[in-house]
């Protein structure tokens, strides 16, 4: 850590600007001054004071297939009065591919030289940079400029990654967030930024308390001494703390392990209005906590009053998110649960042998 963020970059190498070592921040410069030869040819207005301010609006398109580089055009406005964003779009462009397709003006090819494609989308103009432009970084990889020190930057980054827990051996995603998080600090110091790399050990937590309350349960309960635990022990105490977790799992300690499962009343139900609904199905309306909800409900033996099991929208049950859901022509929002779907065994209707059918829990 200290190596990495106070030693790690000291050696005496040359800075390079930006521009001489990231291509895609260098061609801004021959975007904006494109933009600006542009403009004095379609609307007679010189804007080349404004060069630095449009290099600043450039930025990456939504998309990768608009190509590397996009021009908002809000920023002529004001000196194009009367013009709309999306007129100026339109009109520089068109000017600079027919300059582009004619060759009848020099500075224009030699400005598109590297431009592949220029294309407008509304307001935007969108640059698609040439693959011979773009292999140019080849070089200046194998050569080293590309990863030598960049100018030093104000901005200080903290970046906290990993966290391992002390009471459960590292395993594969801890190895990612390690990985993932070093990387990252070292990107970040590579362009510049003095970065602090933080990494926490969660040394206390419910974790921790799970644990102790296992490991004290343990020596109660089966005279568990910790001086004979052999060593290394690390594995072992992942191997408590796993069992700490499964002993206190909701499903462990309740018979129905349901959360977000709450309860509602029914306040009216009616027959579904769609004449090609089966016929057991009923829009059904239910009062939760204050909050009432329309549900398409297929299932019997609820009342209205009744109190049933609801899973509401944004709940999830049996592994799946409960969302809102169209039933020909009404939109179901939760879910009203039967006994066989809470787990509870239904012995009149078991004897009956109605499988097919499931009763709401009320």
């Amino acid at each position: 850590y200290q190596r990495r963020v106070h030693g790690g970059h000291n050696s005496t190498q040359t800075i390079m600007s930006l521009d001489d070592v990231h291509l895609l921040e260098g061609a801004k410069k021959t975007i904006s001054d494109l933009i600006i030869h542009a403009i004095n040819a379609v609307f007679s207005e010189n804007v080349q004071d404004i060069s630095g301010e449009i290099i600043k609006t450039i930025t990456r398109p939504a998309k990768i297939e608009f190509g590397e580089w996009s021009l908002p055009c809000f920023t002529f406005v004001k000196r194009l009065k009367g013009q709309k964003p999306v007129e100026i779009s339109a009109k520089l462009v068109g000017w600079i591919n027919e300059v582009i397709k004619s060759g009848s003006d020099e500075s224009i090819r030699n400005l598109t030289a590297d431009i592949q494609k220029v294309e407008a989308a509304g307001a935007y103009i969108n640059f698609t940079l040439s693959l011979s432009f773009i292999t140019k970084v080849i070089p200046l990889i194998l050569d080293g400029s590309f990863t030598a020190k960049r100018a030093s930057v104000k901005d200080r980054v903290m970046i906290e990654y990993s966290q391992p827990n002390t009471h459960k051996a590292f395993h594969v995603g801890h190895m990612r967030n390690a990985a993932l998080g070093d990387s990252l600090v070292r990107l970040y110091e590579a362009i510049g930024h003095p970065v602090v790399a933080a990494n926490y050990f969660g040394d206390e937590g419910a974790h921790i308390a799970k644990c102790l309350w296992f490991l004290r349960r343990q020596t109660a309960q089966t005279g568990l001494k910790l001086e004979d635990v052999p060593k290394p022990r690390g594995e072992w105490l992942g191997v408590m703390y796993s069992n700490a977790v499964e002993a206190l799992e909701l499903d462990t300690l309740t018979d129905y392990p349901h959360p977000g499962v709450v309860t509602a009343k029914v306040l009216s139900m009616e027959k579904h209005s769609a004449a090609d609904a089966p016929p057991n199905w009923h829009k059904v309306v239910v009062d939760f906590g204050g909050k009432t909800a329309v549900v398409v409900c297929g299932g019997e033996g609820y009342n209205i009053g009744d109190i049933i099991a609801y899973a509401p929208v944004g709940s999830r049950f049996a592994g799946k998110s409960i969302d809102p859901k169209d039933f020909k022509g009404i939109e179901s929002h939760g879910m009203i649960l039967s006994k066989r779907e809470m787990g509870i065994e239904d012995k009149a209707k078991k004897k009956k042998k109605k499988k097919k059918k499931y009763s709401a829990l009320i």
